[in-house]
Formats: C-alpha cells, sequence, structure tokens
C-alpha cells in the first residue's frame, strides 16, 4: 500500500491513508468483518465486488478523480474504518 499519501491522526500509531483500488483487498476485508453495518444500511450482506464497486460508485458528473476513499489504519496497520469523499 502507498503510504505517501497518509497523515497521523491525534491519537498515537494512527493513520489515514488515501486507499487506491489496488487497495479494493484491504478494504473488502473490513466490509466483510462488518456484516451488521451492511445489513442496517443496505438490507444485505456485502458483496463480494463491494469495495471495488465502492470505487466506482460515482453521482452524476462525477468523475472517479472527483472522489477519495481514506482508509483508518490502527498502529498494527490494520484497516479499521473508511471515510469516503466526493470533491465539489
Amino acid at each position: 500500500m502507498n503510504s505517501s499519501r497518509s497523515f497521523t491522526l491525534n491519537r498515537s500509531g494512527y493513520l489515514a491513508k488515501l486507499l487506491r483500488l489496488e487497495d479494493a483487498t484491504v478494504l473488502q476485508n473490513l466490509y466483510e468483518q462488518c456484516t451488521e453495518f451492511a445489513l442496517l444500511t443496505d438490507g444485505q450482506s456485502p458483496s463480494s465486488t463491494a469495495a471495488r464497486d465502492e470505487f466506482d460508485a460515482l453521482p452524476d458528473g462525477k468523475m472517479t478523480e472527483d472522489k477519495y476513499i481514506l482508509g483508518l489504519f490502527n498502529p498494527q496497520d490494520v484497516l479499521i474504518g473508511m471515510i469516503e469523499s466526493i470533491r465539489h
């Protein structure tokens, strides 16, 4: 994982890193560990392509360059959360 686009959080050892499409496997693992969240928000467990689909999902008129997915990593470099943002 490319960590050149990361920043530390106000908590020792925790980092936020920009995720890229090649990090979809790491994000998919998080989704599969958080099935209760998917059930509450989507009414079903995450699909086997949920992370890949996350990178591709965009509102009309937006490009992939407008979307940012940040992974929140603990001191052991395990993904524990994510933040999605779309520019403008």
